[in-house]
């Protein structure tokens, strides 16, 4: 109890800077900048931030080249993400298009328990299997209540499925990553090379260096213009809400005890999913279906206590 009441403010807080980076990522679209140089100041300031809240560079810290190349790898599928999702925001509502983008966290423990098995840690339960189910059934709830209110595009439903399933690729990697810091697991082809709790701290600056690379290279040789002013200051903006949403959850990780690390993700993915829809609803008067949203977060809720 002890140790869920301290990590439980950093998946709250963490919650609200991702929220408000997806209102920054919003608001410069609707001021007429473009997702590709938004993204190149997103991702810049969130690599500054995650240097100066984590700084691997010092001694004691040796460099790992393995888990900073599997952020840098991890960093490419962000960027894709990203663009996933602002063709999403560009084509249909802000407010489910996130439920959409958080609403994967369910089913990366299905698919390393369908790599792995029991021995690594992996369980499967029919409450997980259930969970999984309803976070479907609501997402395609809200997403039908949408498209009946003509406020969703059959290019959005393409957009926002893709972006589901790259962060289901993505947070399946990090659940991975923590096979990579346990000394006591039998040997497996897909558990390459090992690594101590200081040295996975490489991994959120490559994440960084490879996103804000890859975006800055993607924008200049799509547009080949310089930033516009709305684009630097929501990009700012919500770089630093990204790169203090990572460094939180990192924390609420590190607070955790073994058992409650896996309910982190899940809060942290119905807290965004319910903060978006209230500010899409308040401000730009979206219909938001909110039990289709309730079917969704019960299941998140259900497969995480299974």
């Amino acid at each position: 109890m002890r140790t869920m009441t301290l990590c439980l403010p950093f998946v709250f807080f963490a919650a609200i800077s991702a929220s408000l980076s997806n209102f920054f990522m919003r608001k410069n679209i609707e001021g007429g900048g473009s997702s590709a140089g938004y993204l190149v100041l997103h991702f810049a300031i969130s690599l500054a931030v995650a240097l100066i809240l984590n700084p691997v560079w010092k001694p004691e810290i040796p460099l790992h080249l393995p888990m900073l190349a599997l952020g840098l790898s991890i960093g490419l599928l962000m960027v894709v993400m990203m663009i996933l999702t602002s063709y999403s925001l560009n084509t249909g509502p802000a407010a489910i298009t996130f439920a959409f983008q958080n609403g994967g966290c369910v089913f990366p423990t299905l698919i390393l328990f369908a790599i792995f098995g029991n021995e690594y840690g992996f369980t499967i339960s029919p409450g997980l299997i259930f969970g999984g189910l309803l976070v479907l059934i609501g997402l395609f709830w809200a997403a039908a209540k949408q498209k009946s209110a003509k406020s969703a595009t059959p290019s959005w439903f393409f957009f926002a499925s893709a972006m589901f399933l790259m962060q289901t690729f993505i947070l399946t990697l990090f659940q991975w990553k923590c096979l990579l810091t346990q000394s006591n697991l039998p040997d497996h082809t897909l558990i390459p090379f090992s690594c101590t709790l200081f040295e996975e701290g490489w991994l959120m600056p490559g994440m960084f260096i490879a996103a804000a690379l890859f975006q800055t290279v993607y924008f200049l040789a799509k547009e080949k213009r310089g930033l516009k002013r709305g684009e630097i200051g929501w990009g700012i903006l919500g770089g630093i809400g990204n790169g203090a949403s990572t460094y939180l959850l990192l924390q609420a990780n590190m607070a955790a005890s073994p058992q409650e690390k896996g309910v982190i993700f899940p809060f942290f993915a119905v807290a965004v999913i319910l903060i978006c829809n209230a500010w899409g609803q308040w401000l730009y008067r979206e219909k938001v279906s909110w039990p289709a949203n309730g079917v969704c977060s019960a299941g998140i809720f259900l497969a995480a206590f299974a």
